[in-house]
């Protein structure tokens, strides 16, 4: 038979589960409809799946790079990475070289436009932020600092269970 001290975990726990859910369901629906309104929604027009958007970003952020550094970053295969690329020089936003030492090793970078693209990308998310961050009070403010904390301790492989 539970104890009065079990049949309490039991419903905290039930109540954090729907907390999660709820706040999953909102994070997912504020991200859909951010995609939608910025930089994201607007390469979608352009026919570019977000893989590829993912690539471009990836090349941003860490530069001109072998095709095989490149799939190791993005984690998928080489043949893979290949084929985005081909899409990425398709719509002008990468140009790929041979390595002039070894003609078997290929090198991607993002074009002009495509270093653009990454860039409005960039500044537009960190515009977004800024804007919406301005209509949080300063409790607001100290309560989702307290939360991005309690987020990169889980990421960092620190504990995953809620304090209290």
């Amino acid at each position: 038979m539970p104890t009065a001290g079990s049949t309490e975990a039991l419903q905290t726990d039930t109540a954090r589960t729907q907390l999660r859910a709820e706040a999953l369901a909102a994070l997912e629906e504020t991200a859909a409809r951010q995609w939608r309104q910025g930089p994201a929604g607007r390469w979608a027009h352009r026919e570019l799946p977000v893989g590829q958007m993912h690539m471009v970003m990836v090349l941003h952020e860490i530069g001109p790079a072998t095709v095989g550094a490149l799939a190791e970053a993005l984690g998928i295969s080489l043949p893979s990475a290949s084929s985005a690329l081909d899409r990425l020089e398709e719509h002008g936003l990468a140009i790929r070289t041979r390595d002039d030492a070894d003609r078997r090793v290929v090198h991607a970078a993002l074009s002009p436009e495509g270093i653009a693209a990454a860039e409005a990308a960039s500044g537009y998310h960190h515009q977004e932020a800024l804007q919406l961050l301005c209509g949080f009070d300063t409790q607001e403010l100290q309560a989702l600092l307290k939360v991005l904390a309690a987020v990169h301790r889980c990421l960092e492989g620190g504990s995953h269970q809620s304090r209290g």
